[in-house]
Formats: C-alpha cells, sequence, structure tokens
C-alpha cells in the first residue's frame, strides 16, 4: 500500500505548489526574498517535467495492454521539489546540509508516484591545520531504473542508498600525507530484487598521498569491508549469499598536465568472497580515466572510459562488468548559458552464471543527450534536454530505444 506524507508536507511538495513558488519568484525578482552570499540557510524550490516515450525500456512490438492493462509505453513525468540548504562556517571548521522532499507525479502510470526524502550532510573538521578531515551522510531514494528491473507485476520498487563515512587525513612531512577512513553504506528496496539485492557493507581505508607544490596528488591505498546481504538467508538453490568480504587495492592519480589539460585516474582492484557459496565470488580490475581539455575559454572536451565490476545474481550471472565511454563536449556560450552534449557508449558483460550457456549475456547500450543549461541570476537556474536512449542484446526481449525531453527550474530564497 502507498503511504503518503504528513498532510502539510504533502501539500507543500505538490508540483503545483512549487509551480506557484516559482511563478511568483520570477515575478518579484528585486525583493528580498533572494538569497544573499552570506545566507546560512536557504530554501530552494524546484519544478521539472520529462516525457518518456519508452518508460518500462519494453522492446518493438511488446504488447503493453497485456502486462499493464494499458496501452501507452510513454509517461509524463513531474517532480516538485522543496528543499531546506544550511552552509555555516565556523574558524576553520564547516558545517553543510541539503534536504530536499521531491515529489514525482506520473501521468498516466499514477501507480509509481512516490515522494522522495534526500539529503546530504557534512562537517568538514580539523583538528589542527595538518590534521583536517569530514563526517559526511547522505541519503537517496528513487525508482529502480526498469533497464534491470523487470517485475512488471511490481514496478513501483523504490531504492534507497545511504552513506555514512567518516575520513581524515594528517600531513606527515610536507608533500607526504596518511589517509584513513571508516564507512558504511546501505541499500534497500521496497520489492524484492534479489539480481541487485539489499545489502549492508562496512569498510575501512588506510594508505598515503603525495601532493606536489602545483597541487597535483598520488593516492595509493587499501579498503577491507564485510558487508551482510539483507532480509535473506543463505539459499542452496539459487545459491544467493547472507555474507561477503570485500577487499580493494586503489591508485588515484589528479594531475594538471598543462595550463589547459588535466587528467583524473583510478585504478582499482576488487575482490569479493561469499560465506557459504565460491560460485557468487568474483575478482578483477576496475577504474576510470578522465582527460579534460580547455580548447578555448569557452570550449572544454572531455573524454572518460571506466571499468566497473558489481554483483549481478541470478542463473545466469554472479556480476557484471561494464565498460563505459564517454565523449562530453561543452560550448559556454555566455557567463549564464552553457550548451553541454554527452555521448555514451556502453558495453555489458554478465559473468559467473550457475549455469554455463554459450555465449554468454552481453548488451550494448547507447545514449545521447544534448542539454542546455541558463542561469540567468545566481539564485535562478533553468535547464532543457533531449536524449535518445537504445540497448542491444544477444538475449531475447532485452532489446529498446525511446526517446526523452525535459525542462527543469529551480530557485533559490
Amino acid at each position: 500500500m502507498r503511504t503518503r506524507s504528513a498532510s502539510l508536507v504533502g501539500s507543500i511538495s505538490r508540483p503545483r505548489w512549487t509551480g506557484c513558488c516559482l511563478s511568483l519568484a520570477l515575478l518579484t525578482g528585486s525583493a528580498p526574498l533572494w538569497a544573499d552570499d552570506q545566507d546560512v540557510v536557504n530554501v530552494v524550490a524546484g519544478l521539472s517535467s520529462q516525457y518518456d516515450s519508452n518508460l518500462f525500456r519494453l522492446p518493438t512490438g511488446f504488447d503493453a495492454n497485456r502486462v499493464f492493462g494499458k496501452s501507452e509505453r510513454s509517461d509524463l513525468i513531474t517532480a516538485g521539489t522543496l528543499g531546506l540548504r544550511v552552509d555555516k562556517p565556523f574558524a576553520s571548521q564547516r558545517v553543510t546540509l541539503d534536504a530536499r522532499l521531491v515529489n514525482y507525479r506520473y501521468a498516466t502510470y499514477s501507480n509509481l508516484d512516490f515522494t522522495a526524502k534526500n539529503y546530504t550532510g557534512a562537517w568538514r573538521w580539523a583538528f589542527t591545520p595538518n590534521v583536517v578531515g569530514n563526517l559526511t551522510a547522505d541519503r537517496q531514494e528513487f525508482l529502480n531504473s526498469f533497464v534491470d528491473y523487470r517485475d512488471f507485476s511490481t514496478p513501483r520498487n523504490l531504492r534507497t542508498i545511504r552513506n555514512e563515512r567518516f575520513d581524515m587525513e594528517a600531513n606527515a612531512q610536507g608533500t607526504w600525507r596518511l589517509v584513513g577512513a571508516i564507512g558504511q553504506r546501505t541499500q534497500n528496496n521496497s520489492e524484492n530484487f534479489f539480481q541487485d539485492g539489499d545489502f549492508r557493507l562496512r569498510y575501512y581505508e588506510v594508505g598515503g598521498r603525495y601532493v606536489s607544490l602545483a597541487g597535483n596528488s598520488v593516492t595509493l591505498l587499501t579498503r577491507q569491508g564485510s558487508g551482510d546481504y539483507l532480509k535473506r538467508q543463505a539459499n542452496p538453490f539459487n545459491q544467493l549469499d547472507s555474507e561477503f568480504t570485500q577487499s580493494e587495492e586503489e591508485l588515484r592519480v589528479q594531475w594538471q598536465l598543462t595550463g589547459k589539460t588535466s587528467l583524473n585516474a583510478k585504478l582499482n582492484y576488487v575482490s569479493r568472497e561469499h560465506k557459504n557459496f565460491v560460485s557468487r565470488n568474483y575478482s578483477g580490475t576496475q577504474g576510470r580515466l578522465e582527460w579534460n581539455w580547455d580548447a578555448t575559454a569557452k570550449t572544454r572536451l572531455q573524454l572518460v572510459g571506466s571499468r566497473d565490476l558489481a554483483a549481478y545474481q541470478d542463473f545466469f550471472s554472479s556480476y557484471t562488468v561494464t565498460e563505459t565511454y564517454s565523449v562530453i563536449p561543452s560550448w559556454q556560450i555566455t557567463d549564464t548559458t552553457l550548451l553541454r552534449l554527452q555521448w555514451d557508449n556502453i558495453y555489458r558483460d554478465f559473468r559467473g552464471g550457475l549455469l554455463s550457456i554459450s555465449p554468454a549475456r552481453r548488451d550494448v547500450l547507447r545514449n545521447t543527450q544534448l542539454s542546455l543549461d541558463w542561469k540567468p541570476t545566481r539564485t535562478i537556474q533553468l535547464s532543457t534536454f533531449i536524449q535518445h536512449y537504445s540497448r542491444v542484446s544477444n538475449f531475447f526481449g532485452y532489446d529498446y530505444s525511446g526517446n526523452a525531453v525535459g525542462v527543469s527550474g529551480q530557485i533559490t530564497f
């Protein structure tokens, strides 16, 4: 049964209310309600509308009426946002908070409606000028993507991800630093999603960092963690485990190559081992390489390549290997207007299946998006985008394609 927010929250988070706030603010630009640089607390209101031509990522020819009782494959999604932002510096420290209610409404498939409660908070602490760190927490709630979630009998499957982390950096000697952290990551789904199920991962990391006089850095660290799969016990038939351990060795590089080019790189070796079923274990190399080039004062080109390993457990796979290649040119048309094009080419292999099949599942996803951001004042942001997406798979029924277009606005008081 779907639950709603308390009456006051429910009423103020409706898209219609947020739209009125935006309209009123635009008409009263000189009013003292505008946010100021010195404000400790700000209120944020936003409204967005997005049309998606293939909401459930269905293949061509699929009869939506047979599953959903409606023939429409598309939907119009409206989201109204109301948030509170806090930014308070004191001495050499800083406390920040960004908490938001986001009310999603689907014009056709209203059974998907929900209100997300999101927050990001941080304490940027300093014990001495040479010993600093962060205490952070965040929560994000969203509808599971139909790219992977295919149980259409319960399509409204909300995912909540929470992170809590404490990290520190100590200046050991000149350009050399000691780094360490402890943290926890929790994932919960409102409906069963055993391929990518609920878990809690607790971890710690230790390492060292070199920071040059120019601000470039190289970091080497080890990360060790132990996790529990929540709301399930070890299942011998499906070989779904209840516990796992995970270890990672990681190298990070941030380097300003020239006045116009920079490089961000991460190389990581990960190993996950399960308590009862070794068939679900996986290990391998993952990483990310990002190259930025400021071709002119107003144009930038970003090239990104990444490789990621992640658990995905059913009879045909235990984990996925995803390689993503992105080209992202952008043009700062004016001081307030940014045009950006992003092209993603994604190759996804499903490995470690309990059933041996040849060939194993392989997906190729392509996304192209053109976006325009306009910030006429410091407190108003307007955006629009158009997108084409597709997937080709060697497994029957997983191909799809579609288009999306959207507009959004945000105002800060």
